[in-house]
């Protein structure tokens, strides 16, 4: 034990294990964010086409909103492993912040897409907007 470097009473380098765990998820980040990259990229055409064929709605600002906030939340989920002299507390609160936006829009684009399938349906309608209120309750229990 006397060779090892220490840093007050914790260990100056992070087990094997958590490294090879900090490892995977820069990884698993990173090949998310191409794939993310590459879904906008693939997209942007048909969703322009999307914005000038139909009136503006709030479901555009809906659909805007979640790309922008997903894109965001990837992007700084990967600062917060790949930033050197970043605050990881803050980069984690800043994750979590975005994630609690993210999540509800998601949800919420996605109550839009099912009432439209099941307009004729009250009870799924009903059933649906229950689920989203539960995701909002989620989001500000943690």
């Amino acid at each position: 034990m006397a060779n090892e470097l220490t840093c007050g009473d914790q260990p100056a380098w992070p087990s094997p294990e958590i490294s090879s765990w900090y490892e995977a998820n820069k990884c698993v980040l990173s090949v998310f964010l191409g794939v993310l990259i590459w879904d906008i990229a693939t997209a942007v055409g048909e969703e322009l086409k999307m914005f000038e064929n139909a009136p503006f709605r709030i479901v555009h600002i809906i659909y805007i909103l979640a790309r922008v906030v997903n894109l965001v939340r990837v992007i700084t989920a990967l600062a917060s492993y790949t930033v050197s002299g970043l605050d990881s507390n803050t980069a984690l609160k800043a994750v979590a912040w975005i994630g609690a936006l993210s999540a509800p829009l998601n949800a919420l684009l996605f109550l839009v897409r099912v009432n439209s399938v099941y307009h004729h349906s009250r009870l799924a309608a009903v059933g649906f907007i229950f689920l989203w209120l539960l995701t909002l309750t989620g989001i500000q229990r943690r």
